[in-house]
């Protein structure tokens, strides 16, 4: 029997694969039987509800839990799953014992759009490779807490998977290992950002995260949004002791009458953003907060020495929860957020997360 320690996922960011730290990931077939419950005959005491079946259309899905690694090429392929390119599947490969390697590919080439000079990437499918490949993006929460890494958990479907089984992958022939390439950046390893070296950044522990709930902002249409000390609930002595958001797109499944077996098609639907944060100041925090519309208020979150920033550019706040605490516990207040789209020409999307400026 193989041991967990052999497992391993990789991400392919146009065709170069990443290995990260992933403790939980698997993508299951779900092929939900389709039950007849046609009457053949049966007494009171044989008859069984169902009795014949068939098989409905296969699909895969599952989850990719993510220890973050402050590495570019990371959170560029995260953002683009989960948000700026969620209409394709990216390729993924999930080996949960170092025998079978399930690859979800479809692999895109990115074309440099010239003619504005913006040099913006866009996607194409590279039509040597299948475009029912790849894994689409159903959810992706992001979370910074004390006491651990900052994590994300990524729900994924694909419409189909190849199974390759490693040679030589058995408990005992698997003596060194059936990955086959190394990490981006081994664990704690010093990362240069700006020229400066930093540790602590793979995986990202939450304490270098600083995150906050901004009001009375302006620049609406503009993302991101330029957020200072002064514009946070509570005002700049205000931290915060953990935050959390979470991106849902709605996700279709299209099922047809198509003479195969597998799902027709993944469409995305509109995008929908949750999120919280729990707040501390010395001296409290009131109600103030209700005095400010969501066009006028922002959750930010940046990444100590690097240009990392996850926001939520305009949110409702839904509810803020300020009660009695323990004795020995520390009073805070928590803030559940929605996240809303606005009205530039084209509009933003609700959730901005940028790489490098």
């Amino acid at each position: 029997m193989p041991m967990g320690y052999a497992g391993y996922v990789k991400l392919s960011p146009l065709g170069t694969n990443m290995m990260i730290l992933s403790n939980s990931a698997g993508l299951n077939v779900e092929w939900t039987p389709i039950y007849s419950e046609a009457p053949i005959g049966q007494g009171w005491q044989n008859a069984a509800l169902n009795t014949h079946y068939a098989e409905n259309a296969i699909i895969y899905r599952g989850t990719i839990d993510i220890e973050f690694q402050a590495y570019d090429n990371l959170l560029t392929w995260l953002k683009d799953w989960s948000y700026a390119y969620r209409a394709y599947g990216r390729s993924v490969d999930i080996c949960p014992d170092g025998i079978y390697d399930f690859q979800y590919r479809n692999i895109y080439s990115g074309v440099d759009d010239g003619d504005d000079g913006s040099g913006e990437t866009y996607w194409i499918y590279d039509d040597s490779k299948p475009t029912r490949g790849g894994v689409w993006c159903e959810s992706f929460n992001v979370t910074g807490a004390e006491g651990a890494f900052v994590t994300m958990s990524g729900g994924g479907v694909a419409l189909e998977r190849t199974k390759v089984t490693n040679s030589n992958a058995d408990y005992i022939s698997n003596v060194s290992g059936k990955a086959g390439m190394a990490m981006p950046y081994p664990l704690n390893q010093v990362i240069t950002h700006d020229g400066t070296d930093y540790k602590n950044m793979s995986p990202l522990p939450y304490w270098r995260t600083e995150a906050g709930l901004y009001v009375g902002i302006g620049s609406v249409g503009t993302v991101p949004r330029t957020v200072t000390d002064s514009d946070k609930v509570g005002g700049a002595e205000t931290e915060a002791i953990n935050w959390d958001f979470a991106i849902a797109n709605n996700t279709v499944v299209l099922y047809t009458c198509r003479g195969a077996q597998g799902a027709a098609a993944i469409l995305q639907g509109a995008i929908d953003v949750t999120g919280n944060i729990t707040l501390y100041n010395d001296d409290g925090l009131d109600d103030s907060f209700l005095n400010y519309e969501a066009a006028e208020t922002c959750f930010n979150v940046t990444v100590l020495n690097t240009e990392y920033i996850f926001q939520v550019p305009y949110c409702a706040i839904e509810t803020s929860e300020y009660g009695l605490r323990g004795k020995s516990e520390v009073v805070s207040r928590t803030y559940a957020l929605h996240g809303l789209g606005d009205g530039a020409n084209p509009p933003n999307p609700p959730i901005f997360i940028q790489v490098a400026e």
